[in-house]
């Protein structure tokens, strides 16, 4: 899917002799995972709802599991499992705008400040949320999975297993880094990416469309 988009979206250039457009674009990396980071972290308490919601039938709604987790685990409650998904989150935001940036360099590799510009054809801007994109397709699927069965297993431990903390006999896992520890023993790394073609095709379809969708409403208001 992502190679016959780049294919038209690509327009010709010659590699240049400065090899500093492979560098890491540092601002890029860090503003990136600062956004994604903050946005994780802020959206997390409605996920964790929302899974409690379509997992179980112990709240009545919205309202009741929110107010039946801070009374039952306190605020914290709200934020189990989150670690993984918020520190990958900014990492892989980091990947889009670094891979977007660099790729945008290697186009332009005489403009320093190429981000900048606002008459950036809109086909370089493609290209590079192409890139950007192909960039934080890889650690995108095991974060999925581990937050999805951090928070499902939470669950199901408050459903049915209040007081031993353990399902089917086996102790719950206390965080992510043991799950993925135990998965990779298990089933090897194909295990981490179970379902990896369902994410990687929404995350293609909507980060493909991310920043292009940005720059031209900018250029709209600007204009």
């Amino acid at each position: 899917l992502l190679f016959p988009l780049l294919l038209f979206s690509v327009p010709s250039f010659s590699l240049s002799n400065d090899l500093s457009v492979f560098s890491m674009p540092i601002a890029e990396f860090i503003a990136g995972f600062i956004s994604g980071f903050t946005g994780v972290f802020i959206g997390y308490p409605l996920d964790t709802i929302k899974t409690r919601l379509q997992t179980g039938n112990a709240y009545g709604g919205i309202l009741d599991a929110f107010s039946g987790i801070i009374k039952k685990e306190s605020a914290l409650g709200l934020y189990k499992g989150m670690l993984a998904p918020v520190l990958s989150a900014g990492f892989m935001n980091s990947l889009l705008f670094t891979g977007n940036g660099i790729a945008l360099r290697l186009l332009h590799p005489d403009e320093l400040n190429i981000e900048n510009r606002k008459d950036i054809p809109m086909s370089n801007i493609i290209f590079a949320s192409c890139v950007g994109t192909a960039f934080q397709l890889v650690p995108a699927v095991p974060v999925e999975l581990l937050k999805t069965r951090l928070q499902v297993q939470q669950n199901e431990v408050r459903l049915f297993h209040k007081s031993s903390r353990t399902l089917d006999g086996k102790r719950a896992f206390s965080g992510p880094f043991e799950m993925a520890k135990d998965i990779l023993k298990k089933e090897g790394i194909k295990g981490l990416y179970k379902g990896g073609t369902v994410v990687c095709a929404r995350n293609l379809i909507g980060l493909l469309f991310y920043l292009p969708v940005y720059e031209g409403l900018t250029k709209v208001l600007h204009d």
